[in-house]
């Protein structure tokens, strides 16, 4: 056998293990990945299933991802790389078949290594035609034999089916239902969150917290987490009537979310939820502005008028009454009302504290001055429940007329003697819209000229009025019967009626009638007066009421006309008049006190 047949048969030898080699290589690296597929995707594709089905809690999760990470990063490892380390070696091939074949017995190996010697020109030249024949025999017997076929590739063929499954399950989550793969994503970043939170713990603000708003407002409700790791929360809102709850997720964003009540109707309490932690509940309260559904006014006048109470229903613009009367403010609100909230206002500034009883209150007052007054009501929330415009009216205050007094006398000024002076006397009458209670006779006695140069004198005669009436009358008599000195003539009498009313309140109102003058004189000729003589209120008591005075001439130096008259005889009836001349000599610097004394009286009479 020549040298080219030599390495004919050794190449043809290479060429059958090579096949084998590479087949077995392809074979290999396919079980390789299957196996990778398996360990890798496959174990994620676990732990996905596993979530999606019982949806693990926190740190189950979180530990199941972290072994499944840890042993994909192994299996990685350890699968992959000797995949990439795998080559093909003829005679590892040559050995590999002769233990797949079993009856080989070192026969390709053999026959590998010496056609390799004989084709590099070695070996011994009386064994080189045994070589040759060897080699040739190697090479037909592997072109004869499929040695791919004594490979057993279940193994690799289930790995690969396997691995094939896994990836169609990955590509139908990916394309068919990614929402899984996100939630996936998510709950463990929350479950990461949640071990991070358990060694750092975050904080829980929330705003307001309780509160109470007025029925049909906007609430907005905040919640704060410091040192969040995640983005999702909740708040769930239960209605404090009916125990009715609403669940809403909410998205924190820089660790804030907020929700908001836009028509808050009726009282609820929220809770705000991260994660696995709850914050404190708290409580909207919801309430309505105060609107006076009913108010009526209880009025006692004072008591020193003895009038009945009595009563004002409904809202009055101005209340009137005299001072010193009782007012009791009743009134009715729609909602329930605050205690030290609502107040009643006056016009001065000054506050007035509310007796309140739920939604009934009520407060008292005395009319004292005029003003205006008004009622601020608060709801039982307060701050932020006032209602906006007040209850308001004005008080007016009466005023109590004094009594009037009345001297029953035509005439304002009157002559009298002596003697019907002292016995003067006369009727009276009072009235008052709540009664009199005393009357008061007033008097003062001067001269009617200072030539008389005597002293002023003040008297008064009271009637106490028990019990009072509106209307009362009597007569003062015999006034100055024992009057000491008694009026002589000369002496002018000033006399006023009084009379006081029982206000209690204001102080008693006194009123005063007419002043009457009375003026006593003497009967002589001083007493005429002009065409009449009054005496004592009867005229021409003496017949002499035609006689007039003749006016003195206003020059001395002048010679009077002489007047000669022829009067009728007269029968002149004399009346015996008791007048005592006064005691005291006329003063010593009048040369003519007597004339003067008279000539007062004159002038006196013409008043």
């Amino acid at each position: 056998m020549s040298a080219a047949t030599t390495v004919q048969a050794y190449e043809r030898l290479k060429d059958a293990l090579g096949r084998f080699g590479r087949f077995r290589l392809r074979w290999r690296r396919l079980h390789g990945l299957g196996r990778f597929i398996l360990s890798v995707p496959g174990m994620l594709l676990g732990w996905v299933l596993l979530d999606a089905a019982a949806d693990l809690p926190a740190w189950p999760l979180l530990i199941t991802f972290f072994f499944t990470a840890g042993w994909s990063a192994w299996k990685s490892v350890a699968l992959l790389a000797p995949l990439f380390r795998m080559r093909m070696d003829l005679e590892s091939e040559a050995r590999a078949a002769e233990r797949l074949h079993g009856s080989l017995d070192n026969r390709l190996i053999g026959s590998l290594q010496l056609g390799r010697d004989l084709a590099a020109g070695a070996g011994h030249p009386d064994t080189r035609r045994f070589v040759e024949r060897l080699v040739d025999q190697a090479a037909a017997g592997l072109e004869s034999l499929r040695l791919e076929s004594l490979l057993d590739l279940r193994d690799a063929r289930r790995a690969l089916g396997l691995a094939l499954a896994v990836v169609l399950a990955w590509a139908a989550l990916a394309f068919g239902a990614p929402q899984v793969l996100q939630q996936r994503m998510v709950r463990l970043h929350d479950a990461y969150a949640v071990a991070w939170e358990a060694l750092f713990p975050v904080e829980l603000e929330v705003l307001p917290g309780d509160i109470a708003v007025v029925r049909g407002s906007a609430v907005q409700l905040e919640l704060h987490v410091r040192g969040a790791m995640r983005r999702d929360a909740e708040i769930t809102l239960e209605d404090a009537a009916s125990g009715e709850r609403q669940t809403h997720a909410l998205t924190l964003v820089d660790g804030r979310a907020t929700f908001v009540v836009e028509n808050a109707q009726a009282a609820f309490r929220y809770v705000f939820g991260y994660g696995e932690r709850k914050a404190s509940s708290f409580e909207v309260k919801v309430g309505d502005l105060p609107v006076v559904q009913a108010i009526h006014f209880e009025i006692t006048p004072p008591p020193y008028t003895s009038a009945p109470n009595y009563t004002l229903t409904g809202l009055v613009p101005k209340l009137a009454g005299l001072p010193g009367t009782e007012v009791l403010v009743s009134f009715k609100a729609n909602t329930n009302l605050h205690g030290e909230r609502s107040q009643v206002a006056w016009q001065d500034g000054t506050r007035q504290a509310l007796q309140i009883s739920g939604r009934f209150g009520h407060f008292t007052f005395r009319l004292q001055e005029p003003g205006r007054v008004a009622i601020h009501l608060t709801g039982e929330y307060g701050k932020g429940f006032e209602m906006p415009h007040p209850v308001a009216f004005d008080i007016e205050l009466l005023s109590d007329r004094p009594p009037s007094a009345r001297i029953e006398l035509k005439q304002k000024k009157i002559l009298l003697l002596a003697d019907q002076a002292a016995a003067f006397g006369f009727g009276w009458k009072a009235e008052d819209d709540f009664g009199v209670t005393e009357v008061r006779l007033s008097y003062k006695i001067d001269t009617v000229d200072e030539f008389l140069d005597r002293k002023s004198r003040e008297g008064s005669a009271t009637r106490v009025i028990d019990p009072v009436r509106d209307r009362v009358q009597g007569i003062f008599k015999d006034i100055f019967k024992e009057l000491q000195p008694p009026l002589e003539p000369g002496d002018r009498v000033r006399l006023e009626l009084f009379a006081t009313d029982n206000n209690t309140e204001t102080g008693p109102g006194v009123g005063r009638s007419e002043q009457i003058e009375l003026v006593v004189v003497r009967p002589d000729l001083s007493g005429f007066v002009d065409k009449g003589f009054a005496l004592g209120g009867l005229d021409g008591a003496l017949g002499l009421e035609k006689l007039q005075r003749l006016e003195r001439a206003k020059d001395l130096l002048v010679t009077p006309p002489k007047n000669v008259r022829n009067e009728p005889e007269m029968k002149v009836v004399r009346a015996e008049l008791k007048a005592e001349g006064s005691a005291a000599a006329p003063p010593a610097r009048h040369e003519d006190a007597t004339s003067r004394y008279f000539d007062a009286l004159s002038r006196a009479g013409q008043k």
